[in-house]
């Protein structure tokens, strides 16, 4: 399509003449370093000059050019929308001309495209940098944590067989609340409650669930119920948690350089964390062989740690956690096993449901062990097709070992019939 502006210019290559004269203007005035706002408002006053040479431009097409190049420069192209709309939980760009977003946990085709696959290299591109990180043809995947407040991830061919893609999840603006994510139906009153008493008073928790479940957000908000005079370190691949904590040390791990050097995982971390005198240890994810090390960590004083664990249930994230302990140790299973029996005190495993709601289907404490095999019992869950949480009427471990240290302890929901609440 050629413009009306008075080149007989198409508009695609109008626009990436635009853009290569802008992004030189910025470098010429040492711009880069600038805050957004001013160098949106240099790009604009530019463009305005730049386009008195297309007198012919509607003022509509006009005002859409100059919010597009200054979106690709200072912003993320058309994904800005998108990244200033408060429902929007995870952009996943398919292919430039393919793009999903997720509000309210439904996953709905949106009307955003990018101009062609040069555009979305581009933003690609601008993503890494803005990260400190690379990626090319050498380097074809990027994983980084943007200073905006969301974590990206980024693929170009040939691993990305269909062309360049890129997924974004992005946080709340302030951390959500237990008492929001009761309101909204994650999980009930009386869980919340035990959640609350469970940080106040140590135990080590494990949050286990698929991708997007709410592991991470649960495990944040749970977080508020730490002491104000405790020291919390948290290790994570992409810093996302948001602690309202003040003695907070926040470490994140480091990927190789060009040359693959330089490298820091989160066993080195968490190896190292131990020196830094903390109270409580916080896992953003456990993926490898820092399993090892958070168990003996919980074993050596630092009791209130928690992290999270990708599994199917209760039961399955104890076994896979199991493996990653293994991994590389060359500890024997049972020793192991005996490990996570005196390490781990509840598991609590999210789903997404089918309607998008993201909720706590069971709370399940670690009963010890029976014979080589670690036992786990169900405090609570969420009874499906009734759609409601309830409490088994299995009486808490954790509940009678504050009881014997004479502390109160709220009812953890209605009785079944037949059973006494809280019946010992």
């Amino acid at each position: 399509m050629v413009n009306p502006g008075g080149r007989g210019m198409p508009l695609d290559e109008m626009r990436t003449a635009l853009h290569e004269r802008l992004l030189a203007d910025v470098e010429k005035h040492a711009l880069a370093g600038q805050d957004r706002a001013t160098v949106r408002a240099y790009l604009e006053e530019t463009l305005a000059g730049y386009l008195r040479d297309y007198p012919l431009l509607g003022q509509a097409e006009t005002e859409q050019i100059v919010r597009e190049l200054c979106d690709d420069i200072v912003g993320f192209g058309p994904l800005e929308p998108l990244l200033q709309d408060p429902h929007v939980t995870d952009i996943m760009v398919n292919r430039h001309d393919l793009v999903y977003v997720q509000r309210h946990g439904l996953k709905t085709e949106s009307s955003i495209r990018f101009r062609n696959e040069t555009h979305l290299r581009y933003i690609i591109a601008r993503i890494a940098d803005l990260a400190g990180r690379r990626i090319d043809a050498a380097t074809p995947m990027v994983d980084a944590r943007m200073p905006q407040g969301f974590r990206a991830h980024a693929a170009l061919p040939p691993v990305a067989v269909s062309g360049p893609c890129l997924a974004i999840r992005l946080f709340p603006a302030s951390p959500i609340t237990l008492d929001a994510l009761v309101a909204g139906g994650a999980l009930s009153a009386a869980m919340a409650a035990y959640l609350t008493g469970a940080v106040r008073h140590r135990a080590n928790l494990l949050f286990t669930g698929g991708t997007g479940a709410g592991k991470t957000s649960l495990m944040n908000a749970c977080a508020a119920s730490i002491s104000a005079g405790e020291r919390v370190l948290t290790i994570e691949e992409a810093a996302e948690l948001r602690l309202p904590v003040v003695n907070w040390i926040r470490w994140e791990t480091r990927p190789p350089n060009i040359e693959g050097k330089g490298e820091i995982t989160q066993t080195q971390l968490l190896r190292n964390a131990l020196r830094q005198n903390p109270d409580r240890i916080i896992v953003g994810e456990v993926r490898g062989g820092e399993a090892l090390d958070m168990l003996q960590a919980m074993n050596t004083g630092h009791s209130g740690s928690m992290s999270t664990l990708h599994a199917s249930g209760p039961v399955q994230a104890l076994d896979r956690l199991e493996l990653l302990a293994r991994w590389n140790s060359g500890l024997p299973g049972d020793v192991v096993r005996r490990m996570i029996a005196a390490s781990i005190e509840a598991v609590v495993h999210l789903e997404r449901l089918p309607d998008g709601r993201r909720a706590v289907v069971e709370i399940a404490e670690v009963a010890g062990m029976s014979g080589d095999a670690v036992q786990t019992q169900t405090l609570f869950r969420f009874e499906r097709p009734e759609g409601a949480f309830a409490w088994t009427g299995i009486p808490s471990r954790l509940w009678q070992r504050l009881r014997r240290a004479g502390i109160p302890v709220p009812a953890l929901g209605p009785a079944p019939a037949g059973r006494p609440a809280n019946a010992p």
